[in-house]
């Protein structure tokens, strides 16, 4: 399996960046075993022991929360559903159907393949907050694009979708 790394260069410290860069590596390599050991979605968490976040913000802290409700809603039973930092199966990606157009893709593909039947597993990572630049998520946005997926994981665990569906079966549309 060929894997290819690429660290964002936002930090003008060469020592900081190149930590950033061996942790980078770190990571990937976690999520790649992961992967090998039948995982079909791997997500780097930063809430499971193990993890941890640099420099926490009240919007980690709102994602730690929404995690938790989305593993007691009936989504996958994983630490940190909002982590972009996840590996997937071919399989998975070409099955689940995806609308979302924004941060929120990432819980949306996740969700989708648990409900599907799809394995979801995690490892720890860690998670270091910018230092320079802006982010462009914007919370009143992302709150009502994320809330989709938390009632996605209700219905979906009420209505047994995921006990009904086999494995690699795409999941009705966003509700």
């Amino acid at each position: 399996m060929r894997v290819s790394l690429v660290v964002p260069v936002l930090y003008r410290e060469p020592q900081l960046r190149d930590t950033l860069a061996g942790l980078a590596a770190i990571r990937v390599v976690r999520l790649v075993h992961a992967s090998r050991e039948g995982w079909d979605v791997v997500a780097g968490s930063r809430y499971m022991r193990g993890g941890r976040i640099v420099g926490q913000t009240l919007k980690q802290r709102i994602s730690h929360l929404y995690s938790i409700l989305c593993r007691a809603a009936g989504g996958p039973r994983i630490h940190d559903v909002s982590n972009a930092f996840k590996s997937y199966r071919r399989s998975v990606v070409e099955s689940v159907s995806t609308v979302a157009e924004s941060f929120d893709v990432s819980v949306e593909l996740t969700l989708k393949a648990h409900l599907a039947g799809f394995s979801v597993g995690e490892v720890p990572t860690v998670w270091i907050n910018r230092r320079e630049g802006t982010s462009n998520f914007s919370m009143p946005t992302e709150l009502r694009n994320y809330g989709r997926w938390l009632l996605l994981a209700l219905r979906g665990s009420r209505s047994g979708v995921a006990a009904r569906l086999p494995a690699g079966t795409a999941t009705p549309e966003q509700p």
